[in-house]
This record gives C-alpha cells, sequence and structure tokens, in this order.
C-alpha cells in the first residue's frame, strides 16, 4: 500500500492537489458561479431602475465675514477669532433655517407635483407637463396625495382621489376656476407644450398630481440641503438634492437672493431708526426757531434797537460756538445712553438698535451694534426651531454676551471722555459769557435771544447734514454677501447604478461562492481514489471504473483480461496482501454504508479473480436481509445458508461447486424473518470455520453496515474488510463513519475501496500505474439495495 507523505518545509504552498480540488468545486458548481451573478445583475437593474433618481444643484456664496478693516480688528482682538469662524457657522444656520426656507418656496411655484405612472415606475415632472394645476384644498388629507389627472377632451380633465374608503371622480374645464367640497383648483394649458392634435397621446398617459403641503416641502428642503464651508475662507457651498436638477438649480438661485435681501434688511432697518429719529430732532428744532424769531422781532421793536457793537458781536459769536459744542455733546451723551439702555436690556429678538447718528463717526460702535442686532436676529430664528439649551444657541449667546460686554466698556469710556470735553466746553462758554454780562441789559437781552436763535439754527443745519447723509448712505447700502458662482446641476447623486450593480454581481459571485462551498463541505461526493486517501486514515485499497454494461455481464472478470475494470480488480487482489500478510487462510468480508454501493459487484469479481490465481475460493452471500449473489451467477436462491442457520441443511449440501473455476459459492437461501437473529447464532463461527479449513480466501457479502449491524458482528470473525464506497453516495461523513466503525470495534485490518470511478482517465491509471484515473461520475451502479437490478 502506498504510504501517506507528511508535509515538509519543501513543500510547495500550493500543491497540485489543491489546484484539482479548485478545479473540481469550480466544475461541479459551474452553473451557479456562470448564472447567479448575471441574475442578480437583472436584479440590480430593476431595482436600480424602480429606485427614484436623486440629482442635486449646487452654488458658491462669499460672506463680508472675509473683508476684514481695520475697525473689525479690533473687534477680534477682543472676542478672538472664534468670533470670526463663530460667525460663518452663524449664517450657515441661517441659510439652513425654517424661515429663510419658507420665504424662499413663498417666491416659487412649487405648490404642486407632477408625476407620470408608468408600468414600472412613477416619474416625476417639473414643466414639461402639458398643463399647470393651482389647487387649494380644503381638506387636510389632501395634502401630500397624489390625485390621477385624466385628460378627456381638448377643454375638460378628470380628478379622481381616494380619501378614507370613499373614492371620489370630478370634472373640470381648463381654464376655468372652480371649486368643490374638497378643493379649489384651477389648470391651464401650457401653450408651448399643450397641442389640440396631441390630446389623443394625452390620454393614454397615466398623469398624476400631488398638492404640496409648506411644511412638508421644507422638511424635505432642509434634509436634502447640505452648507458647508471651505476651509480657512468665508466662502459656503450650498448643494441641494432633487429628484428634479432643474427644480434644485432655481430653488438655490432664488435662495441666493433672499438670503442677500436678508443680509441687507438689518442696516436698512438701522438707517429707517436713525432717520425717523433726525426727522423728530428737526421739527421740535424748527419749532424752536418760529418762536425765537418771533421773540426777537418784538424784543427789537420794543426796545427800538438797531445795531450792538463789534466788540460785542464777537463775544457773542464765540458763546453761541460753544454752546452749539455743547449741543452737541449732550445729543451725544444722550445717544450714549440710550445705546448702553439697548445693549443692557437687549431682550427682544425684533427690538431695533437707537439711532446712531451722533456717533456716526465712531465706526467700532456701528459695526458692533449692527453685528448684535444680526445675532441676536439669527438667535430668534434659531429658537424657532430649537431649544434654548441647544448648542448653537448657547454659542450665539456667548458670542453675543462678549460683545456686549466690549460694547459696554467701550460706551462707559466714551462717556468719561464726552463729559471731560463738556466740562472744557462749560468753561470756554462762562468765560464769554462773563464778558456779555458787561454790556447794557438791553443789548445782553437781545443778545441772549440771539444766542439761542443761532444756536438752534446751527443745531438745524447739523441735523439737515447728518439726514442728508443717512439717506446717501441708505442708498449706498449694497449686499457684502455675493454669489460668486451661480447654481449649476452637479449630475446624479443616487442611485450609484455602477456600484449598485457592481454590488449585486459580487453578491451573487459570493453567494454562488458560498453555496458551493457548503456543498463542498457537506455534500461533496468522493471521485478519485486520490481524494479518497487525502481524507482517510484507513487503506485506500484502489478503485473500480465504472462499466457501462454491468447489467448485462456482472462478472466483469469473466468478460476480458485486460479490460480496466478486470485490471482495477487485480489491483485490489494485490492490496489484500497488505491488510494481514501473515495469515495463509484468510477471510475477508465485504459490505457497505449505504445499499446500492456495489459490495456485491465487487464481492463476486474480487472472488472470481482471485480464483484464477489458482486459489480455492469461497464465496457466501450473509445478507439474509436483499441477497443479490445468486443473481450474479444466474441461479435460483432455493437453499443457502439460512437453510444451514435453521439446522434444514448441512454446509456441504448448499455449496455449490465449479460456478467457476476454483470458486464455490453459497447462497443466501430463502429470507428468513429472523435474519439479524440467525447471525448471532453459534453455527456461524461452525460455518465460518468450516470454510477456512477447507478455502485459501473465504469471502463473506454483507448487508449494508449503516443500516444493518450484521457486518459489524462478522467483522470480529475475519482477517479483513473491505467497505466499498460509491462516487455516488462517497462523502466525507461517510468516511468519517467508517472510520468510527473501526475504532470502536478495534478493527485494524480493514480498507476502503471506490467503486464507479469513471474512466476518462483510466489510460493514464494504465500506462502509469497511478491513482489519478478518477476524476469524476458517471451512471451509478452496484448493489441496488432494494431493487431488482442483476450484479
Amino acid at each position: 500500500m502506498p504510504s501517506k507523505t507528511k508535509t515538509t518545509l519543501s513543500d510547495p504552498i500550493i500543491s497540485m492537489d489543491d489546484v484539482r480540488v479548485v478545479l473540481k468545486v469550480i466544475r461541479k458548481n459551474w452553473l451557479f458561479l456562470v448564472l447567479l451573478p448575471p441574475f442578480f445583475a437583472m436584479i440590480a437593474y430593476l431595482y436600480t431602475y424602480r429606485q427614484v433618481e436623486v440629482y442635486a444643484a449646487k452654488t458658491r456664496m462669499l460672506l463680508k465675514s472675509n473683508e476684514v478693516y481695520d475697525y473689525q480688528q479690533r473687534i477680534y482682538s477682543n472676542i478672538g477669532y472664534y468670533g470670526y469662524y463663530g460667525d460663518i457657522t452663524n449664517q450657515i444656520r441661517i441659510l439652513q433655517s425654517y424661515d429663510i426656507i419658507e420665504s424662499t418656496l413663498k417666491r416659487l411655484d412649487f405648490d404642486v407635483s407632477y408625476f407620470i405612472v408608468g408600468k414600472l415606475k412613477t416619474t416625476e415632472m417639473y414643466n414639461n407637463v402639458p398643463f399647470s394645476v393651482q389647487i387649494k384644498p380644503m381638506r387636510q388629507e389632501l395634502f401630500d396625495r397624489q390625485l390621477s389627472f385624466d385628460f378627456i377632451d381638448n377643454d375638460t380633465y378628470k380628478i379622481s382621489y381616494m380619501l378614507g374608503d370613499n373614492e371620489f371622480s370630478n370634472t373640470h374645464t381648463f381654464g376655468n376656476e372652480e371649486v368643490t367640497t374638497h378643493y379649489k383648483i384651477i389648470t391651464e394649458k401650457r401653450s408651448q407644450m399643450f397641442n389640440d392634435a396631441l390630446v389623443e397621446s394625452y390620454k393614454k398617459i397615466n398623469y398624476q398630481i400631488k398638492p404640496n403641503s409648506l411644511s412638508t416641502l421644507i422638511y424635505k428642503i432642509r434634509n436634502g440641503m447640505k452648507v458647508e464651508n471651505l476651509e480657512y475662507s468665508s466662502i459656503l457651498d450650498i448643494s441641494l438634492e432633487d429628484e428634479i436638477p432643474e427644480r434644485a438649480k432655481v430653488f438655490l438661485d432664488t435662495l441666493s437672493r433672499v438670503y442677500i435681501e436678508y443680509s441687507l434688511q438689518s442696516e436698512f432697518d438701522i438707517n429707517e431708526k436713525t432717520t425717523e429719529y433726525i426727522e423728530k430732532q428737526l421739527s421740535e428744532v424748527i419749532l424752536i426757531l418760529d418762536t425765537i424769531e418771533t421773540e426777537y422781532e418784538i424784543y427789537k421793536t420794543k426796545k427800538a434797537i438797531l445795531d450792538l457793537g463789534r466788540e460785542s458781536d464777537q463775544y457773542f459769536a464765540e458763546y453761541v460756538g460753544y454752546e452749539s459744542e455743547m449741543r452737541k455733546v449732550d445729543l451725544m451723551l444722550q445717544s450714549i445712553d440710550d445705546l448702553e439702555e439697548y445693549i443692557i436690556n437687549l431682550g427682544d429678538a425684533n427690538l431695533l438698535p437707537p439711532s446712531l447718528y451722533m456717533l456716526e463717526s465712531d465706526t467700532y460702535l456701528s459695526v458692533s451694534v449692527k453685528k448684535v442686532y444680526e445675532l441676536q436676529l439669527t438667535r430668534y430664528e434659531n429658537l424657532t426651531s430649537r431649544s434654548s439649551t441647544h448648542g448653537s444657541v448657547m454659542n450665539k449667546e456667548e458670542t453675543l454676551d462678549r460683545l456686549k460686554k466690549d460694547i459696554l466698556t467701550y460706551l462707559v469710556n466714551s462717556r468719561k471722555a464726552a463729559n471731560q470735553k463738556l466740562r472744557d466746553l462749560q468753561k470756554q462758554r462762562t468765560f464769554y459769557e462773563s464778558k456779555i454780562k458787561l454790556l447794557p441789559k438791553s443789548q445782553r437781552d437781545l443778545l441772549a435771544i440771539e444766542r439761542k436763535q443761532m444756536v438752534n439754527q446751527n443745531l438745524y443745519v447739523f441735523l439737515l447734514e447728518k439726514m442728508a447723509n443717512t439717506r446717501i448712505a441708505k442708498a449706498g447700502i449694497i449686499p457684502q454677501t455675493k454669489v460668486i458662482e451661480k447654481s449649476r446641476p452637479i449630475g446624479l447623486v443616487r442611485p450609484d447604478k455602477k456600484k449598485t450593480m457592481m454590488f449585486f454581481i459580487i453578491s451573487g459571485f459570493l453567494i454562488a461562492s458560498l453555496i458551493a462551498f457548503i456543498r463542498f463541505i457537506f455534500f461533496e461526493r468522493i471521485e478519485s481514489v486520490r481524494e479518497l486517501s487525502a481524507i482517510t486514515s484507513l487503506p485506500v485499497l484502489g478503485g473500480i471504473p465504472n462499466d457501462p454494461n454491468i447489467l448485462n455481464t456482472p462478472l466483469v472478470v469473466n468478460e476480458s483480461s485486460k479490460s480496466n475494470s478486470t485490471e482495477a480488480f487485480r489491483h485490489l487482489r494485490t492490496n489484500l496482501n497488505y491488510l494481514s500478510p501473515d495469515q495463509e487462510h484468510k477471510m475477508i468480508l465485504v459490505s457497505s454504508i449505504h445499499p446500492g454501493e456495489g459490495k456485491t459487484y465487487v464481492s463476486t469479481n474480487l472472488s472470481a479473480i482471485i480464483s484464477k490465481a489458482h486459489k480455492r475460493v469461497l464465496l457466501i452471500d450473509f445478507d439474509l436481509h436483499k441477497p443479490k449473489v445468486h443473481k450474479m451467477f444466474y441461479q435460483s436462491n432455493d437453499k443457502g445458508i439460512s437453510n444451514v442457520l435453521i439446522g434444514q441443511l448441512k454446509i456441504e449440501e448448499v455449496i455449490n461447486k465449479q460456478l467457476q473455476e476454483g470458486l464455490d459459492v453459497i447462497f443466501a437461501g430463502p429470507v428468513p424473518p429472523n435474519a439479524s437473529e440467525l447471525i448471532l447464532s453459534r453455527k456461524v463461527d461452525q460455518i465460518l470455520s468450516f470454510a477456512k479449513e477447507n478455502y485459501d480466501l473465504v469471502v463473506l457479502d454483507t448487508p449494508p453496515i449503516g443500516l444493518i449491524s450484521d457486518a459489524i458482528i462478522l467483522l470480529k470473525n475475519v482477517d479483513a474488510g473491505i467497505f466499498v464506497m460509491n462516487v455516488n453516495f462517497a462523502r466525507k461523513q461517510g468516511v468519517k463513519f467508517l472510520e468510527e466503525v473501526a475504532t470502536k470495534n478495534n478493527l485494524t485490518n480493514v480498507g476502503i475501496t471506490l467503486n464507479n470511478v469513471k474512466t476518462q482517465r483510466w489510460k493514464y491509471y494504465s500506462k502509469y500505474g497511478g491513482y489519478d484515473y478518477a476524476y469524476s461520475y458517471g451512471y451509478g451502479y452496484g448493489y441496488g439495495y432494494g431493487e431488482e437490478q442483476k450484479k
């Protein structure tokens, strides 16, 4: 027997045996490997075809935060760069806020969606349908529900829908506004698409419309919109996913305009507030001037004063100048007080800041107050969709608190400087007031009236100048936020058809491979002696090739001495010598695991080939359940071993002598009702002793070991055992079962023969004497347990 070699370090990582196993697995499962990937590819095609295709559009905006002037550097030095990048985060949240998206949608005609229903897929359309619908549902259930739209003729159409379990259908006329109990509708023909000649084709199309609720649209857009800040810049990339790329593009263009208008609104609000305050002050000054002019005329007439001296005019002019400056400083202090109160009591997001026209020269205050107002508005909008404990809201409050603290500190310092300036001006005014007091009383009184008049005239001119500046500033308000890339489609976002197709194809291949692996592990049949030798520790005695003429010539060794089958049995006869080399008179048992594996075929042909070597051989059919040996010799089964076991006949009386030269046979005889009990009889030992004493070799044909225990009982009385495995049934579990039987019963001289091996490489086997003749299998033949087949 060839011995099994152990793997050494010099052995290759991949051997020819490994290659043969892989090729065998591919050969046995090629149908799965070839058909499953295309099948899964077809499923992927149908899956992606039915999926809604989602496209995207993209626009790019530049925020004003990136334009840093000197006055802003002071802000950033106080609040750190966190404020700079935090402002970008705020703008991102504003762009995604509920109010901004709602304002955008109100400018667009997204109230109704249009669909065309196909056999496999429903496709959403935008402006490429021959009609446009304006519908206002009167019942909430009609929102976001698809209604059937069918053309009746050139002038009428029908709307059908379900509400609950009831179906409704209404006929309407194009161009007329009509009202039903559930909705109000008007449908116009699109002149560029509607053609009376095409109405018949429109009738065949299954249109649907869907009234969209504003909240659903906002939710959908917020989920599909993505705003990203390009690193280390104030540029925002805004993208929107939608089933229709043109609709996404239109929305982004409108969103850009709405956001830019929103960013300008705070500047317009502050400008309007300043204008109102100046107009109020002008009204008061004009009233005062009218009163003073009247008083001045009356006093001059009464006192008959024509002119004052040059010196008094000089004193008076200086006095009036300083008093006008003091009045301006008073207005500045009032503005500081108003601004301080606004900052301290800031709570209402819609509270406009006070007029800052007296502080316009202070760039830091102007920019900072404007920023406070914008942050407060943004915070208020975020609170509509988030709680006060949300991270973004809390971050905004922290930024706002830091900025308020810096402004209040700056206001305290500004107030101190204004008060000091006021004291200096007051000293100068007091000096000239003392000079004026030296004049006569009538002159002093007249100068006092003129002083009031000139102070208010100067204030009037100052207010007119500020009013003009404010209006000029309003005209010069331009958006610092601008679109640097208009919206454009960026193509299909999902589904990724190539990726999905590859995923399904790979999945199909993996599933096919898994099926092949499971079949190889649990259901793979052993088809060659090489495979059998590789998985078992029991001796492999050889292989018996497939013979297509087995039914006509069961004793193949008698037909041709040079046939493949005869050569295989000679090889088996030779290998038997290695099982018990010390025994001169041998007793061999032949069995199998399953019926139909060919044990009777092996036992009869083995007995015949051994008898040809000038040995006296006795073949005994111990299969008392389904005897077959007599059929192999075309004999009757009238008497046999069962007659001996029950004491009807002696063993000499049941021996069929010289069926072949050197070969005697004992058939099973009539099938007894208690076959397994007869095997336990003491007469079995007497029969076996007689056979061993009178013959060179005794062959016992026994029932399948996987079904009946007769063979295990007889194995204890023989010198060697042969287990026949058929390639149609031979699997690893069967080999393991045989090994367990040999181990549990302490059997040492047992081997395995592989039957029904296909002979496509038998020429190679015959030429080189190897084991490579068994690579596949053909029609199964053999025992045929329970079948009426001749062996």
